[in-house]
């Protein structure tokens, strides 16, 4: 095996070193390589609620009928602009079928953007259920997230003391 020895004398041998250390800095601060698999462009997904000062801070899986509005997080590996869809589903949810597809929306990321925020916002409340919604990226689908929403139990208490009205004839 054969290696090449440079001999560096005097100030070449200050120079050398830090241009070394100049070069090594300088790669440090380049960004990873980014793949081209479409499964690897969702670092990650999911679901939060707006904490008091309206921040989606609150993530769950599990949200109230009043919790307004549900937000879709999406944090993605690429800073390349990127097509991602989110698409808002019934699984079990009374007075509609399963899988009726609620709302679709998507966003272009632009050139250094990697988070996409979807909001959703029923008209009033949301029905009470499971839910689910699913997320592409450049037309594939890549991730699901099943979610429930629940009414809270003053609202259960509501509606039990309510009384059917008399007919009058």
């Amino acid at each position: 095996m054969t290696f090449l020895h440079t001999k560096i004398n005097g100030l070449g041998a200050i120079i050398f070193p830090l241009f070394l250390l100049l070069v090594m800095g300088n790669f440090a601060n380049l960004p990873a390589q980014e793949s081209d698999d479409l499964n690897e462009l969702i670092d990650e997904a999911f679901l939060a609620r707006a904490d008091k000062s309206g921040e989606p801070t609150d993530i769950t899986n599990e949200f109230f009928t009043t919790d307004i509005p549900i937000y879709c997080i999406v944090m993605l590996k690429t800073v390349k602009p990127t097509l991602v869809k989110m698409e808002l589903f019934t699984q079990k949810v009374p007075g509609f079928k399963s899988n009726y597809l609620v709302i679709k929306t998507s966003y272009t990321t632009k050139e250094g953007q990697n988070r996409v925020t979807f909001t959703g916002r029923p008209d009033g409340v949301w029905k009470a259920g499971t839910y689910r919604i699913n997320i592409s990226i450049n037309g594939d689908l890549k991730k699901s997230i099943d979610f429930s929403v629940k009414a809270k139990s003053i609202e259960i208490t509501q509606k039990a003391r309510r009384k059917p009205s008399a007919k009058k004839n």
